[in-house]
């Protein structure tokens, strides 16, 4: 979960030193505020945090299908080695 969370807000990070270097080179005003960069990265904070959950959940829920079936598939083999 930490490595997604981290990923993401590395990811916002880098957006935002994009934006920074993009109103340099084209000498425009990209970024409006130090308010709008903050924002920005908390908003990038909790979508990651979101996404890690999201992905925590999703795993879960995978190994436990995978679980199941894995139970299913011992209990025919051991019914089939009784007869």
């Amino acid at each position: 979960m930490l490595t997604i969370t981290n990923l993401g807000i590395a990811i916002g990070a880098l957006w935002e030193v994009a934006e920074w270097t993009a109103g340099i080179v084209l000498s425009t005003e990209v970024i409006e505020s130090l308010n709008d960069t903050i924002i920005d990265l908390i908003i990038d904070s909790l979508g990651a945090a979101i996404a890690a959950l999201t992905s925590f959940w999703t795993l879960q829920e995978w190994m436990r299908s995978s679980a199941a079936v894995g139970n299913q598939a011992s209990i025919a083999n051991g019914s089939s080695d009784r007869t």
